[in-house]
């Protein structure tokens, strides 16, 4: 399965995608991956959530992320898009 991602709640420095560009859901992406791209694409909430997610022991950190589960989605898009666009440089 894919998921089309259109920028909207990240558009702080996102990249601007097309209506073609898909996502794959079977490639892992690491936390530590997504985390960066809340970091750098995230609003004051998302930004303040990976840091709170940094700063949690492994438990809190999977309550963080079952709280929350559309940011993760929608992060963990955007930390695979940053991959691969550094891939092909």
């Amino acid at each position: 399965m894919t998921r089309r991602w259109s920028s909207g709640a990240a558009a702080r420095e996102a990249p601007r995608l097309t209506e073609d560009c898909t996502v794959a859901d079977d490639v892992d992406v690491p936390d530590g991956e997504i985390i960066v791209a809340m970091y750098g694409y995230g609003g004051s909430f998302v930004r303040a959530l990976a840091e709170a997610w940094q700063r949690a022991d492994p438990i809190n950190q999977a309550k963080l992320r079952a709280a929350f589960p559309e940011y993760w989605a929608q992060y963990r898009d955007l930390a695979l898009l940053h991959r691969q666009r550094e891939a092909s440089r």
